[in-house]
């Protein structure tokens, strides 16, 4: 059985998937110059790690039936990193995402400040 670990590091800028095999002890690693909008393709089964900068929120998934956030820490409003794992759980399409947030965007009056939006669209497959 394969089972396959993809970390996002958004702060860095950075996507990595990494396959192990049962078979092999090697594992291929693959570097995108930026996680934000792309699509990543996983099996039923594997994992999803997302870590997000000290001003996001919690990353989510839009289907929670095809991909399931299975622990997260931090995030806004802590002062740690946002981090978060996800299981493929069946066949079917999911986004994970997540916006930044401020204690300023919720005071009054409120502050204009932009906000970023982080996303990665899910392909799940058969395992």
């Amino acid at each position: 059985m394969r089972s396959r670990v993809v970390t996002i590091l958004c702060c860095a800028a950075v996507l990595s998937l990494s396959t192990a095999s049962a078979d092999a002890r090697t594992a291929q690693t693959l570097t995108a110059p930026a996680s934000s909008g792309q699509t990543i393709h996983m099996h039923v089964g594997d994992k999803l790690k997302v870590h997000l900068g000290t001003s996001f929120r919690r990353p989510t998934s839009t289907d929670r039936s095809v991909i399931h956030r299975i622990n997260h820490s931090g995030g806004y409003p802590t002062s740690e990193d946002a981090r978060a794992t996800f299981k493929a759980l069946a066949v079917g399409k999911a986004t994970i995402h997540s916006v930044t947030d401020a204690p300023c965007l919720h005071s009054t009056p409120r502050c204009e400040i932009a906000q970023q939006e982080w996303f990665v669209h899910v392909v799940v497959k058969t395992g």
